[in-house]
C-alpha cells in the first residue's frame, strides 16, 4: 500500500494547476456510497459528518456563486 500525503501534497503545491472533473468526482462518489444526498456518516472531530456533506462541499466550491 501506498503511504498518500494529503496535506503535504496539498501544502507543497504539487496540486496546483492540477484540473479536476466535479461530475467525474461527483460519478465516483455515487459509485461508492450511493445517494449523493445520502445524510448517513459519523462524528470526525466532534461534528457529523455525511455523504451528503461532502458533496455539498465540493458543489458550492466547484461552482461560482449564483
Amino acid at each position: 500500500m501506498i503511504d498518500v500525503r494529503y496535506d503535504e501534497m496539498l501544502e507543497s503545491g504539487e496540486l496546483i494547476g492540477s484540473v479536476v472533473d466535479t461530475n467525474e468526482n461527483l460519478d465516483i462518489i455515487r459509485g461508492r456510497y450511493g445517494d449523493l444526498d445520502n445524510d448517513c456518516g459519523c462524528y470526525c472531530n466532534g461534528e457529523w459528518l455525511s455523504v451528503r456533506d461532502i458533496v455539498k462541499l465540493i458543489v458550492d466550491y466547484s461552482y461560482p456563486a449564483d
